[in-house]
């Protein structure tokens, strides 16, 4: 309700530039006849992030906020937007339904100071209540980042000027029902003035930091895929490799342990800020899992991210996730655009997330005859064309979860660096992978 002689007071912010410069604020005001429902707001962390503990070291490329709000009561979102300002690099809200479900609701993966806009859902979208909000964001306070306005970088904190941080997701709401508005209410402003705990020696790492050990792209967790965690104290300063016994990776480097869902996943390698596992089979038929990374007695917080059945992606040579692929020509030597291969012969490809297996993958299993191969069907384009697929399964003597391919060369394939995608089921491996062909 606006009532009559009400004050309407706004705060807008100016920077100045040394120049004159004009102002124009226009204000629109609609109404409607009655009040449908109140309108609240689910802002993770609370209030731009005041109590967040935002404080950025200068050359800090990769700092870190979260925050977590869980729903009292059955609500509809409607639209969703972020607040930063010009540190930031990224920003990401994901929900945790009561059943293990986890949706993405926003994610801008390069963010713009100038993208600060209400982004609306098609459609009203129910969350229920106990639903977890996670709002997740990182900046980048380095010399590297072109939009820095201090040069050479410099401490900064939480503050009200552009040249100072904020940080919120912010989802807009209405509850379900009328009578819930002072219960959300009341939970909302708890929550914006309680102070987020110091991070302390605790692991931290956001969903944006998990990413697909192939392609180096973030996106669903797919049972089996090697996956690399990116973050701050996630384990020992230098880098360890994973450990085998009796023929299998063991859960735990240097330290380290990585959970989904409190099932620990086979450590490929370890170190302070970054770690590499392949996700649990178990994980097959979930909609979503909840990631906690240990290191010692210190333990994250939980980081929400949604699950697929498949998800394949070809390991790169240079580690990339684009061009020149890890490929064997038909004598077993590395293929490249000195030693392309040729038409009408079997190359071999290695990938992963090609998801459960039959027989059933084991966590951290060293590959042996009989090898398992995947659940879902596997096709292989060369340049455009269908490729005939000789083996489609477990690579001997690798970690179950790397899959290899051994396909042959369509003869109509052209010369040069040819586009190579691998399909599992109904995904598609990352854009930009090459083969060399002569």
């Amino acid at each position: 309700m606006l009532p009559k002689g009400a004050d309407l007071i706004l705060q807008t912010h100016f920077h100045p530039d040394g120049r004159v410069e004009s102002e124009k604020t226009v204000v629109g005001l609609y109404y409607t006849t009655k009040p449908t429902r109140d309108i609240t707001q689910v802002q993770a962390p609370g209030y731009f992030g005041v109590l967040a503990n935002i404080d950025i070291p200068a050359d800090k490329p990769d700092y870190k906020v979260r925050g977590s709000y869980t729903l009292p009561a059955d609500v509809e979102a409607f639209s969703v937007s972020a607040h930063a300002h010009y540190l930031a690099k990224s920003a990401r809200m994901t929900a945790t339904l009561p059943n293990g479900e986890v949706r993405v609701l926003f994610w801008i993966k390069d963010w713009d100071f100038n993208w600060q806009d209400t982004y609306f859902f098609k459609d009203l979208l129910a969350l229920p209540r106990g639903t977890r909000i996670d709002g997740e964001l990182t900046y980048d306070n380095s010399a590297g980042n072109f939009r820095n306005p201090y040069s050479p970088p410099r401490r900064v904190t939480w503050g009200e000027n552009s040249t100072d941080e904020m940080g919120s997701l912010i989802l807009n709401v209405v509850p379900k029902q009328q009578t819930d508005t002072p219960l959300l209410r009341a939970g909302i402003v708890s929550y914006t003035l309680t102070r987020a705990a110091p991070v302390g020696n605790k692991p931290l790492v956001v969903s944006a930091g998990v990413v697909d050990g192939a392609s180096a792209v973030a996106g669903p967790i797919v049972p089996g895929k090697v996956i690399v965690l990116y973050g701050d104290r996630l384990g020992p300063t230098n880098l360890i490799s994973g450990q085998i016994s009796a023929d299998k990776v063991l859960p735990e480097t240097g330290g380290t342990q990585v959970l989904f869902d409190g099932t620990p996943a086979p450590v490929l390698y370890s170190s302070a800020g970054q770690v590499a596992v392949v996700a649990p089979y178990n994980l097959d038929g979930k909609t979503g899992t909840q990631v906690v990374v240990k290191n010692g007695a210190n333990q994250s917080d939980p980081v929400a991210l949604p699950v697929s059945v498949t998800g394949p992606s070809l390991f790169s040579a240079d580690t990339s996730g684009i061009g020149q692929g890890v490929i064997q020509n038909s004598d077993l030597s590395i293929n490249s655009g000195g030693n392309p291969a040729q038409r009408g012969a079997v190359i071999v490809l290695y990938a992963t997330g090609e998801g459960q297996t039959s027989p059933g993958g084991v966590d951290g299993q060293i590959a042996k005859a009989a090898y398992p191969k995947p659940l879902q069907p596997v096709s292989v384009n060369i340049g455009g064309s269908p490729a005939e697929v000789v083996y489609a399964g477990a690579a001997p003597e690798l970690v179950a979860g790397v899959m290899q391919i051994n396909v042959k060369v369509p003869l109509n394939a052209p010369s040069g660096d040819i586009p190579i995608e691998v399909v599992v089921g109904r995904t598609r491996s990352q854009p930009g992978m090459t083969v060399a062909i002569k």
